[in-house]
């Protein structure tokens, strides 16, 4: 079983209200958030790229791989195809460092590698564009986030994937710059207000922007999703100690 798969149903799911709320927005609204709430549903000004918008999005992107591969762990390994009987008795450590060091073509669906993968590729280009990255910014940014996918969380459980680490980012670059962003700026220029199907496809084309919005709408803008290491209870060995995500939301 893919990640990519389990994250595209679950980002998905959750943009559709998205979209929808961002574009009732009225302006004025929006004018008063702080650029963290920008969603993908609105165009991001041609100036200086917004650093802080992008550094949080980065981190909302390794947060939600985290979770998903979490629940991915707790299924039973004849599903997933992640682990294997010899790679038991080793540590996280040990085993991430396997997968990391000894890359492989790996033998998931054409679907996967050729659709799922330069989609979520596109979609990492896109929210780079959103918020002011030019053509090789963006594409440096979408390459940044597939790799930190290949060797961080997943690596845990499978070898890094030799054709996701050149197929993600430089498909998916080509299908954010020659098809994604002209559908979106093709949208963003119909007069009135835009219909349903705009929305979703809006949201679909920037899930990481739609799913963004939804949570800051929820949390607010200065909630901060970190990873950090968890030290074992009592005093235990230092291969027991684990890592988790941090979640601060400050109260008013």
């Amino acid at each position: 079983m893919s990640a990519s798969f389990v994250i595209l149903i679950l980002l998905l799911f959750s943009s559709f209200g998205t979209g929808a709320g961002s574009f009732d927005t009225p302006s004025a609204a929006a004018a008063e958030s702080d650029g963290a709430a920008s969603s993908a549903l609105k165009p991001i000004p041609e100036t200086e790229p917004d650093w802080a918008g992008l550094k949080r999005d980065s981190w909302h992107f390794m947060g939600y791989q985290g979770v998903v591969i979490a629940l991915l762990a707790t299924l039973p390994n004849d599903v997933t195809n992640w682990s294997h009987d010899s790679e038991r008795s080793q540590t996280v450590i040990e085993r991430w460092y396997e997968h990391v060091t000894q890359p492989e073509i790996d033998k998931d669906s054409a679907i996967v590698n050729y659709v799922l993968h330069p989609y979520w590729g596109a979609a990492y280009y896109i929210r780079g564009s959103e918020r002011g990255l030019d053509r090789r910014q963006s594409f440096y940014y979408s390459l940044a986030l597939s790799t930190l996918y290949e060797m961080s969380f997943e690596a845990v459980f499978e070898p890094v994937s030799i054709q996701d680490l050149i197929v993600t980012p430089v498909l998916g670059s080509l299908i954010g710059e020659y098809w994604f962003r002209p559908l979106r700026e093709r949208i963003r220029a119909k007069p009135g207000l835009p219909t349903w199907t705009d929305k979703t496809v809006l949201a679909l084309t920037d899930p990481l922007g739609a799913v963004g919005d939804w949570s800051q709408r929820i949390f607010g803008a200065k909630t901060m999703l970190s990873l950090q290491p968890i030290a074992p209870a009592g005093h235990g060995p230092r291969e027991d100690l684990a890592w988790g995500l941090r979640l601060d939301i400050p109260l008013p």
